[in-house]
């Protein structure tokens, strides 16, 4: 039973410890949608800037790959958030970025005299992205040295190797030290329950082997 119960608790970390680095790389990939979409953005707000139907057609071929961009990040998101939170997010994300995909494919496709329609409702579902996208987080810069600091004292510098609370890697994290806690446990109990059990034996056979003297 004890052997067992190391098994399941070696699987355990295994897996969340696998786990954790994918989670880790949700606030980046977010980061690499957020670009992606503002680049998008402004394409499609210089295409319906545009003098003529060439030029129009030329930044919405930028906001295209832009778009798949995004595109490719969320589809990463999805398949590496450990929360049902994140996904739904992602998911959310991915259908407005799919629909302005398609209006300016159509807008790079369809009769010249669509373009302007198609790239307005490309920045439609664009903006409802950029709004839906949660906060990324921004590098903080480094603190300046106190004056009361001495300048031959180095400050002890801040570790920076746990994820931040309430994000995905956190959560990961976390549940598995948690499920890693409760086995520990429950097989210290087993073990001081059998070796309880030894010793309360060991006098019933010293008692046995009394009688058989006697």
């Amino acid at each position: 039973m004890t052997r067992l119960l190391w098994l399941l608790l070696a699987a355990l970390l295994i897996t969340g410890l696998s786990a954790w680095p994918a989670a880790a790389q949700v606030p980046g990939q977010f980061a690499t949608v957020l670009q992606a979409t503002q680049s998008a953005l402004d394409s499609v707000q210089a295409a319906l800037r545009a003098t003529n139907v060439s030029a129009a057609r030329a930044n919405l071929s930028a906001a295209q790959g832009s778009l798949q961009t995004a595109r490719s990040a969320l589809q990463s998101i999805e398949s590496q958030a450990t929360d049902d939170a994140t996904r739904s997010r992602a998911s959310g994300l991915l259908g407005h970025v799919n629909a302005a995909l398609a209006s300016v494919q159509a807008g790079l496709t369809g009769p010249d005299v669509e373009v302007a329609s198609r790239a307005d409702a490309a920045r439609g579902e664009i903006l409802e992205t950029l709004n839906e996208i949660p906060p990324v987080p921004s590098a903080s810069p480094s603190p300046s040295p106190s004056p009361s600091v001495s300048p031959s004292v180095s400050p002890v510098p801040i570790p920076t190797a746990l994820p931040p609370t309430g994000s995905p890697a956190s959560s990961a994290w976390l549940a598995t030290m948690a499920a890693a806690g409760g086995l520990f446990l429950l097989s210290g109990r087993l073990l001081v329950h059998r070796r309880s059990k030894k010793l309360a034996a060991a006098p019933r056979v010293s008692e046995r082997s009394t009688t058989q003297e006697s």
